[in-house]
């Protein structure tokens, strides 16, 4: 079996409260290419790619969740959950096998870090 290479990234909910920061934030944190449209279709268009990172597995670990988006509607909240579930269901269709990335997302409201 071969060992597949991960790419992790760490996402604070705390540095997320509107869509525009989410948005943002999800991009910085995934280096989102520099022609990325910075709205929803766009942020659901690149989660379903990943192409530009190299590691066959990509995960998003979203910290204090229950601050993500804290200034917004519960409504807009569920259409990001909604892009992050689809993502994580959808394989990327590279063009071949070797380009396929698997995508996970995990939600905590705390993480241990080291100090």
């Amino acid at each position: 079996m071969k060992n597949k290479k991960s790419f992790i990234a760490i996402l604070d909910g705390e540095s997320c409260l509107s869509k525009k920061r989410a948005i943002s934030e999800i991009a910085i944190c995934l280096k989102f290419p520099d022609e990325f449209g910075e709205n929803l279709d766009a942020l659901e268009d690149y989660l379903n790619d990943l192409s530009w990172i190299e590691s066959e597995i990509v995960v998003l670990v979203i910290k204090n969740i229950s601050q993500f988006l804290s200034d917004e509607e519960n409504t807009l909240k569920g259409t990001f959950f909604s892009i992050f579930n689809d993502a994580k269901s959808e394989e990327y269709e590279g063009e071949s096998e070797l380009e396929k990335k698997e995508f996970y997302i995990f939600y905590s409201d705390s993480l241990y870090e080291a100090s």
